[in-house]
């Protein structure tokens, strides 16, 4: 469970990734992506217990994800944040983006799934002359819809060079940008280990992938 992976944080820390969990698993819930019960009191004994419960519903089902639809769905939780009223802090939005951020590379650490949002971009609040947000900022980070995308790799299949579709399977499923993919070579594979070694954006050393 993810409040498992709690236990190593320093109370701040942990504090902080908490607050956005729920908060997240809130707007989940608003959303009918997942189904909460109704909150206990604040100061109710089972309101731990309830937070648990939430934080776990809203880390499987962002985890249940691949790459791009989970940046789809976290782009969409932080647009409505900077809508919310009351208006919350830049700092406080922060937050809730940085709990996000936590649990996903967490979650890779354990090799639970092959992604993280740590070098993700996300949409930043702009706005316009008059001092009033944008409704949606940032590049567009969905990508094709589902039935594109499997339209797209059925086609890159039937290609005569079969590396065409293990290209178009490594940047649709699991998120690799175009230059990363290109710059690999055959020394770049592992093929006892199922992997390829990559240097990703903001990363010194190859990882293996």
């Amino acid at each position: 469970a993810i409040t498992a992976w709690f236990e190593q944080l320093s109370v701040p820390s942990r504090d902080l990734y908490r607050r956005g969990l729920v908060h997240f698993a809130r707007w989940l819930n608003d959303q009918e992506a997942i189904k909460l019960e109704n909150p206990p009191e604040a100061r109710a004994p089972e309101r731990d217990a309830w937070e648990d419960d939430a934080c776990t519903r809203a880390g499987q089902y962002l985890l249940a994800f691949e790459f791009h639809e989970a940046v789809h769905l976290v782009e969409a939780y932080l647009v409505d944040c900077l809508y919310e009223e009351p208006k919350l802090s830049r700092a406080t939005v922060a937050g809730r983006l940085a709990a996000l951020r936590w649990a996903t590379k967490e979650a890779r650490r354990q090799n639970l799934v092959a992604w993280d949002l740590q070098t993700a971009r996300m949409p930043r609040p702009r706005k316009d002359r008059h001092g009033r947000l944008v409704e949606r900022a940032g590049r567009d980070m969905r990508g094709p819809e589902p039935e594109e995308k499997q339209l797209l790799l059925k086609t890159a299949a039937t290609q005569a060079d079969p590396r065409v579709a293990v290209v178009m399977s490594m940047m649709l499923n699991e998120g690799y940008r175009e230059h990363e993919v290109r710059g690999l070579n055959y020394e770049d594979l592992d093929l006892k280990k199922q992997g390829v070694w990559m240097v990703r954006k903001k990363r010194n050393e190859p990882e293996l992938y």
